[in-house]
């Protein structure tokens, strides 16, 4: 049997990810091994060094005949996104909790923001071709996990064309994150676990 592999990639606050890789790690108890892709979006490296190192973590997890998806959180979504878009055949499906979907968002950022972050403005930047090459039953294959109310990114934002929506009963960035990878992990792990590539 394929096993699953899931590749996990935090918002911009990467900087301590315990609580996450805590949550991450009941994962297993239903039957997905998940790990985490630290991208440090705070430091000077660019975003392609960053990026081909997911790619070719995501290669090597399909070389090995693994089922690869993504879950990604806030800002990690665009990453994950972009990845989907350069590897549609090796990505199963992907998952963006409280994330950072829509590229018409990338004006919606504070510049300071950008400025502590400078890989994450060229991940937005970079979001609208990827969203461009993705056809109808690629963004099937994506579910966006969304809070009713969400301070940080706007929910319009956390919603891209044709892709799965699933609105989670709470309200706020932190807690939309918090609820997606504990309470509502069952219903993204069901989601991982569909079909085929």
């Amino acid at each position: 049997m394929t096993k699953q592999a899931v590749i996990y990639i935090p918002g911009l606050g990467d900087r301590r990810t315990g609580g996450q890789e805590r949550a991450l790690a009941l994962w297993r108890l239903q039957g997905v091994a998940a790990e985490i892709f630290v991208v440090h979006w705070h430091d000077s490296e660019a975003f392609e060094p960053k990026f081909e190192r997911l790619l070719a973590r995501i290669d090597e997890l399909h070389a090995s005949g693994k089922r690869v998806s993504l879950v990604a959180a806030s800002a990690g979504a665009s990453m994950a996104v972009n990845a989907f878009a350069a590897r549609p055949e090796a990505v199963h499906r992907l998952v963006s909790i409280c994330g950072k979907l829509q590229a018409i968002g990338v004006g919606s950022v504070h510049s300071r923001v950008y400025g502590d972050n400078p890989a994450f403005l060229e991940s937005m930047q970079r979001l609208a071709a990827s969203e461009a090459s993705l056809d109808h039953t690629h963004r099937q294959r994506i579910l966006s996990m969304y809070p009713m109310f969400d301070e940080s990114v706007p929910v319009k934002e956390t919603q891209l064309q044709d892709a799965r929506l699933l609105r989670m009963p709470v309200s706020g960035h932190f807690f939309g994150i918090a609820y997606g990878l504990t309470v509502g992990s069952r219903k993204a792990i069901r989601f991982l676990k569909q079909g085929t590539v």
